[in-house]
């Protein structure tokens, strides 16, 4: 393993895992977020309410390149960039390393990026995090490099940290913490080494190159009266409330989605470091997130894998450790299980069939991931239904009499019907209850008078709030036999007039007369 090169074997198991995570990518069915993601890519823009950019771009660009491939015109380039991402920690342990590293400690950081589950899925599924976790591992090894390099060559890599950590920030707004802390780390370092000054310079040009390429962002946020921001910060720390049971749900999901060797290590890490070295980097980068998250759990509802970035940051520093073998067999054998496990349940057809079947139409949360399909071919094969799906266009442009538009309740039914109709027509979002995308790309003024068919379930049915948008309807039942938890309704009506629908718009989200300035 001569400067650092990779051991064959390890090659071997990187390319097996990622031609696996393919095929999961490939079979396994979009989760609704996910297909949210989907839609975005089909209307890009600067920017987006709920997160930046570059989930969108990606899965545009999948669409562009696996368009009749299923799960992989949204998935497509996932399973890719999380192989670099998994290189890119490598060269980072090489990089730390004060010689070589070990056979045993390469292997340890890709067991951990390949068999830990929220690293390992999310180099399958769409999310902002598949972005985020290249964009971070390759911020890493451009500081590591500065860092290790002779002072006249230290600048040559501001560039490429800049550039990396602009698209960490295109990717999801948790990469401004793990910045901030990369950043004091190797201010930090330097004083030990007596290179801050020079570090001090490099971080702010690369700081100024990280900020021209996140201008998407600040740009869409000043033409739409900083939403995003306003969002984030309100979904953040709007209506915190003690709450330890919501807390231990937290830390539970955790344990289990990030494993206990990589949580409790990871923590103990701080703990353990002593003396300042170059480690210190990748642990303040990784400090900032959990020191925000962690205590917030008791007064807010967080979801266990917001905290896989700052993990991932120090897998490397992890994989150094010298933990003992029986601690690391018993770890990567439990959870390389639980991350197989539900992948090949999911992307196995067969399989899938029968676990829906075994809840007898009931199943319950996993309707998230199982309801698409059968309800898609249920409505394509419904008479009355079926007949209205063949009229509709993406863009009725102001002529919608012969044209049929398809529309939701939810934003979520929305984008999993755009992906799963075989003609993935654009679904008008009617959701008056959650600010989304949608209220966005969808005005519904501009829909004024055209008829519509609502695809719903009954659950979000509110027929007061839905005449404020609908004239009139009528309402069919459409059976999905394997999902009889779920009653889906379609109702088959006509969009209220302009005059009637532009005060709803504005009182709803904020829109005056016209169109938002969006976009």
């Amino acid at each position: 393993m001569k400067g650092g090169r990779l051991p064959r074997s390890l090659w071997l198991f990187l390319a097996v895992t990622t031609v696996i995570r393919v095929y999961w990518a490939a079979h396994a069915p979009l989760a609704n977020d996910e297909a949210y993601y989907w839609d975005w890519g089909r209307w890009l823009q600067l920017s987006y309410l709920d997160h930046p950019p570059a989930v969108a771009w990606v899965g545009a660009a999948a669409q562009k390149m696996f368009g009749a491939w299923g799960q992989l015109s949204a998935r497509g380039l996932v399973p890719l960039l999380h192989l670099a991402g998994v290189w890119l920690l490598l060269q980072c342990c090489v990089l730390l390393h004060d010689s070589e590293p070990t056979e045993r400690q390469f292997w340890m950081v890709a067991l951990f990026c390949e068999l830990v589950p929220a690293f390992s899925l999310e180099g399958v599924v769409l999310l902002p995090d598949s972005v985020l976790l290249p964009a971070l591992a390759l911020s890493l090894y451009a500081v590591l490099r500065a860092a290790k390099s002779e002072a006249r060559s230290c600048w040559h890599w501001a560039p490429l940290a800049g550039l990396a950590l602009g698209l960490a920030g295109l990717s999801k707004y948790h990469a401004a913490p793990i910045a901030a802390g990369l950043g004091l780390g190797l201010l930090v370092y330097g004083l030990k080494v007596q290179r801050a000054r020079e570090y001090f310079h490099f971080l702010a040009l690369s700081g100024i190159a990280a900020v021209l390429v996140t201008t998407p962002v600040w740009l869409w946020n000043f033409q739409n009266n900083w939403a995003s921001f306003r969002f984030q910060g309100a979904h953040g720390f709007a209506g915190l409330d003690w709450d330890p049971v919501a807390a231990g749900r937290f830390y539970l999901g955790q344990l289990l989605l990030l494993s206990p060797l990589v949580v409790v290590g990871g923590l103990l890490l701080f703990k353990r470091q002593s003396v300042i070295d170059l480690k210190i980097v990748l642990l303040a980068a990784a400090a900032p997130l959990i020191l925000l998250l962690e205590p917030l759990a008791f007064g807010k509802q967080l979801l266990p894998h917001w905290l896989a970035p700052a993990f991932w940051v120090l897998v490397p520093v992890l994989a150094l450790y010298p933990w003992r073998k029986r601690l690391i067999r018993a770890n990567f054998v439990i959870f390389g299980l639980i991350t197989g496990t539900l992948p090949w349940v999911l992307a196995l057809g067969p399989v899938r069939d029968r676990l829906v079947e075994s809840f007898n139409g009931r199943p319950g949360p996993l309707s998230e991931l199982t309801l698409w399909q059968p309800l898609a071919a249920a409505l394509t094969e419904d008479r009355r239904v079926g007949e209205l799906l063949t009229k509709t266009v993406d863009d009725h442009h102001g002529d919608c009499e012969n044209h049929v538009t398809i529309a939701s309740l939810r934003w979520y039914w929305s984008a999993q019907l755009a992906f799963n109709l075989p003609s993935k027509p654009r679904v008008l979002s009617l959701d008056q209850n959650h600010r989304s995308y949608y209220h966005f790309r969808d005005f519904w003024p501009d829909y004024a008078g055209c008829p519509v068919l609502v695809i719903a379930d009954r659950r979000h049915l509110d027929p007061s709030q839905l005449s404020k948008i609908l004239a009139s309807w009528q309402e069919w039942t459409v059976i999905v036999p394997s999902h009889q938890d779920t009653e889906v309704v379609a109702l088959w009506g006509r969009m209220r007039q302009r005059s009637d629908l532009e005060p709803v718009a504005a009182s709803m989200y904020g829109y005056g007369g016209d169109h938002p300035a969006a976009y």
